[in-house]
């Protein structure tokens, strides 16, 4: 029974493709790691330049064509948020870059114990309780 209603919570989660500008405002407003430093009322816009001003990269053009967020770009999303938050990056920078001695976002944050994919279904959770996505 347990099994059934976690596979029925997966599928639906699954269903659910994430973009973007969806992932840039639930990270911004929602996730709770900027609530202290931004207005709620921040458009999409405010809240990708946001994330460039702290070294995290998001494609501006991703995000005005609501290119489909990977568990890829989840990876990154969380990796350089790592670094920002862990003062492990250099100062003065303008994008928070994987560290040479990795392969891909995906094996950092494996490295480092930060699942990406939790953080992914978290952010599909979200998405699905707002009413204005």
């Amino acid at each position: 029974m347990i099994l059934l209603l976690l596979s029925a919570i997966n599928v639906s989660i699954a269903s659910i493709k994430l973009t973007h500008d969806q992932v840039a405002v639930v990270y911004v407003k929602h996730s709770g790691l900027f609530n202290r430093h931004i207005d709620e009322n921040l458009s999409t816009s405010d809240c990708v330049s946001f994330l460039h001003q702290h070294g995290i990269k998001m494609d501006w053009l991703d995000v005005i064509m609501k290119k489909q967020f990977t568990a890829s770009d989840m990876a990154q999303l969380v990796g350089q948020s790592y670094l920002l938050f862990s003062g492990k990056h250099k100062q003065n920078i303008d994008v928070l870059t994987l560290p040479a001695s990795y392969r891909s976002w995906g094996e950092f944050c494996q490295i480092h114990g930060l699942n990406y994919k939790l953080t992914y279904n978290f952010v599909v959770k979200i998405v699905k309780n707002l009413k204005n996505f």
